[in-house]
């Protein structure tokens, strides 16, 4: 976790710095806090909300402790729950593909990831799905 935790701090100091003379540039993580204790998770979930009041923090899980961790500390923070396949172009039966506009490529299907999804902490048997935080609803 220690080299997780310097990597953080070099990315959140460059945008802080790069953001000085320029347009701040939105920050993506995908399980960043995944390999951190629960007390350092929580101190670092303290400095990315600070951290929001300049930058659009996009804040990617699929454990669902994290989603309670941030809920904790930004109560007003909702999630958004990413339905199974929505990213993968799987869709559940019944759904249709979405339809391209009139004189446009229809959209492209992401390649499949190689990697097995993890699974949620909650119920060993059902797949995480992937959560998003959104301001208020």
């Amino acid at each position: 976790g220690t080299r997780e935790q310097l990597y953080l701090a070099i990315r959140l100091a460059y945008l802080k710095q790069y953001s000085q003379r320029a347009e701040p540039l939105p920050l993506v993580m995908d399980d960043v806090l995944v390999n951190f204790d629960e007390d350092r998770a929580k101190q670092t979930l303290r400095v990315l909300s600070d951290f929001s009041q300049s930058h659009q923090i996009l804040f990617l899980t699929c454990h669902r402790r994290m989603v309670e961790l941030v809920q904790s500390i930004r109560p007003e923070l909702s999630p958004i729950e990413l339905k199974p396949g929505s990213l993968s172009g799987n869709s559940a039966e019944g759904e249709s593909e979405p339809a391209a506009a009139d004189g446009e490529s229809p959209p492209l299907k992401p390649k499949r990831s190689s990697r097995k999804p993890t699974r949620s902490s909650d119920d060993p048997e059902r797949p995480a799905h992937p959560v998003l935080f959104q301001e208020g609803t």
